[in-house]
């Protein structure tokens, strides 16, 4: 997974319908090869087969986490102060979201 975050600075090079600068792309790109680390990510919670890791990006606003739920029926609860999306690999899993009126929604999510 690639986690970016927002930016105005937008250079585009191709698939799409709006205006491609190429020319501006390839100046602006540094073409260099440089090892890269995968981050290992920070146990943030653990309990029996249940695991919370984030992945920090260096963005105070952004970062990746991701909710391992090891048996079928246990929950995890973690609170997101911010815009989230949840993605379900394996399984299914029930999300609830407060809005800011005290109203609650709860989603059923499923791989497809």
């Amino acid at each position: 997974m690639e986690a970016m975050v927002c930016s105005d600075n937008v250079v585009r090079g191709g698939l799409t319908p709006k205006f491609k600068d190429a020319k501006t792309l390839v100046d602006m790109l540094p073409f260099e090869y440089k090892e890269r680390e995968v981050s290992p990510g920070e146990v943030t919670f653990e309990m029996g087969n249940n695991k919370v890791i984030e992945y920090k990006t260096g963005y105070a606003e952004f970062m990746v986490t991701h909710v391992k739920i090891g048996d079928a029926g246990n929950a995890v609860e973690k609170m997101f102060n911010s815009m989230s999306i949840a993605i379900v690999i394996e399984g299914s899993a029930k999300a609830n979201t407060e809005l800011a009126a005290n109203d609650t929604v709860e989603t059923q999510m499923e791989e497809k």
